[in-house]
């Protein structure tokens, strides 16, 4: 025992010099811009890495992982003793994570999420987050819970979300600073995640071990950290899902349901519409574990009053069944299924080890409680499959249920490996395997040229325009809730018409391939349409794109209304995005005295 220490803590101190040496050459190599083969290599393979200060960071990481691994192998393997002591101290490693959460996680929210536009640090969230955010301002300001004010249409999914950003936009803080808070918030929801982490290890009979692995997994994981630091419902919806199934499984082993925990179920169908698929599922779960069906079964038809109150208030306020972007995303569309399974196949592939042993350790371990959490993600990525996934990287429709896939995961290895150090090592492949934040984390600190360039169009129109105009765009987030203007969104989240047309037979992007730009710039006539692209343009290269996910932005830039009537009067400003005045809107003559920002 003493000798594998020993081969441990010097392995740990070998590898950690190494890695922190070779982190040091790649700083140097960067920093002198030497044309080394392996750094040639990669830059050609990841386009990313040709960003400046891309070499840095991941030498920089380096180092730091490498400072770890000697720390580690120098004071913690030889007291692995009061570790463990420590470790199994119940509030221990759920206080130790949070720590590193915040650490880890804050500076992509207070760097990565924001930049100096007209002298002023302001905040952004991912482009579908202030979508909300417009209608939550509108709401608080008294317009209702619209885009546009007097057009009814439920351009969101996350009621309950949005009204919380309603809330926020009643206190004195600017535009500038408002994601800021609901960037913190999801922070915080993160955070709050983490001790219930742990208790549903610990009620599925998980160690010590098994709950610092599942911390780790979640603390680390590249897609959890990507979503729940851009100011969407996924932190508040996560945490909900695993508070209602940690109180599920207690409640079912004290037979003690209570109310309160089918009100929670039910409020995951207020912070995301389709949760209500998750909230059903959750709903099962107790009625299969708990021995009290009676009372399970009342609870839960009082608890359903909520999502009844919320479809009531749609078809009154909005006269629809279901949000604007479930007619969107979802309906006259052939291929949605196809394009769904790829999204859950690509999602198994990046999860493949993590999937393997929690889909081995629910068939093959004793516990059937396994078997019904397994049955709740397989059902989950089987609805996910038939909406047709998502149109955005980084898992977002598994986000809620990922840290339940730790879980079982980690859980199944200790049921089905007894050798703690072969059990160690899964665990570890486990880990280093899925998505994690490194290498790469450093580059999550450089701000965004399309995040930045939305808002500042946004503060441009708000500007040089009166509130009277109207834009159209296909982001319909950041430009206009800065705008505070007229919209008109070319992609349709945010307009009926769009919504019900028929998918373009050879885009499988959901959200993005339903558009009708004759119907939005004929009819609606923007004053001002913002391209999805800077001057001069590649005409051969926009072509090529005219089949696929960028059909849209083909088929606008060769679309005969915007050619003739916007697309020769470019107005002058600096952008990785153009903005056309249209020859018909009563800003066409006052084109040239638009001024840029400082």
């Amino acid at each position: 025992m003493k000798l594998s220490a020993s081969v441990v803590r010097r392995a740990l101190i070998v590898g950690g010099v190494g890695l922190a040496a070779l982190g040091l050459v790649v700083m140097a190599a960067s920093s002198a811009s030497l044309s080394l083969p392996l750094l040639t290599s990669l830059r050609n393979r990841f386009p990313s890495l040709t960003r400046s200060g891309a070499f840095t960071g991941l030498g920089l990481e380096a180092i730091l992982i490498g400072c770890g691994l000697v720390l580690s192998g120098w004071f913690i393997v030889p007291r692995r003793a009061q570790v463990r002591a420590l470790a199994d101290r119940p509030y221990f490693l759920p206080l130790l994570a949070m720590v590193i959460l915040v650490i880890v996680w804050l500076p992509i929210i207070g760097l990565g999420r924001s930049a100096i536009i007209s002298g002023e640090r302001t905040w952004w969230l991912d482009d579908d987050a202030m979508i909300s955010m417009r209608y939550a301002r509108n709401l608080a300001q008294g317009a209702g819970l619209v885009w546009n004010a007097g057009e009814r249409v439920e351009g969101y999914t996350n009621f309950l979300w949005t009204a919380y950003m309603a809330l926020v936009h009643l206190f004195p803080i600017s535009a500038a600073h408002t994601s800021l808070v609901i960037l913190l918030t999801n922070l915080a929801l993160s955070v709050a995640t983490l001790p219930y982490l742990a208790r549903l290890v610990r009620l599925l009979g998980g160690t010590s071990p098994a709950v610092a692995a599942a911390l780790a997994l979640y603390v680390l994981n590249k897609s959890t950290m990507a979503w729940n630091t851009t100011g969407v419902e996924t932190a508040l919806l996560t945490l909900l899902l695993m508070v209602t199934i940690c109180r599920v499984l207690a409640e079912a082993r004290r037979a003690q349901p209570r109310l309160l925990t089918y009100l929670l179920i039910a409020v995951m169908s207020l912070v995301r519409a389709d949760a209500l698929v998750l909230a059903g599922l959750v709903y099962l779960l107790a009625f299969v574990f708990t021995r009290q069906r009676k009372r399970v079964i009342g609870y839960t038809l009082i608890s359903l009053s909520l999502p009844l109150a919320h479809v009531i208030f749609r078809i009154a306020y909005y006269g629809d069944l279901l949000p604007n972007t479930a007619y969107l995303k979802v309906a006259n569309w052939d291929d949605r299924v196809t394009a769904g399974l790829r999204y859950v196949g690509d999602f198994i592939w990046q999860y493949a080890v993590l999937v393997a042993l929690a889909v081995s350790g629910a068939l093959r371990g004793r516990d059937r409680t396994l078997r019904w959490l397994l049955g709740l993600i397989v059902a989950v990525a089987a609805y996910v499959a038939f909406i047709g996934g998502d149109a955005f990287p980084n898992v977002r429709f598994f986000i809620p249920i990922l840290p339940l896939l730790m879980a079982l995961a980690v859980v199944g290895t200790e049921q089905l490996i007894a050798r703690p150090a072969l059990r160690a090592v899964v665990v570890l492949v486990c880990v280093i395997t899925t998505p994690l934040i490194i290498p790469g984390y450093f580059n999550n600190l450089a701000v965004g040229g399309y995040n930045v360039d939305n808002v500042r169009i946004g503060l441009l129109l708000k500007n040089n325009a009166p509130a009277t105009a109207k834009a159209a765009d296909f982001s319909a987030g950041s430009v206009f809730y800065f705008s505070e203007g007229g919209a008109i969104d070319l992609l349709g989240k945010s307009d009926k018409h769009i919504a019900r047309l028929t998918a373009v037979p050879s885009n499988d992007r959901p959200g993005h391939n339903k558009y009708d730009i004759d119907y939005s710039l004929g009819e609606l006539k923007p004053d001002f349409v913002i391209a999805p692209f800077q001057l001069p343009v590649d005409e051969d290269r926009v072509r090529a794109l005219s089949q696929g996910e960028w059909s849209w932005m083909s088929d606008f830039y060769f679309n005969a209304l915007f050619r003739e009537h916007c697309r020769p009067y470019p107005i002058e400003v600096v952008a990785l995005r153009s903005i056309f005045v249209c020859d018909w809107s009563d800003q066409f003559e006052r084109r040239a005295a638009w001024r840029d920002l400082p």
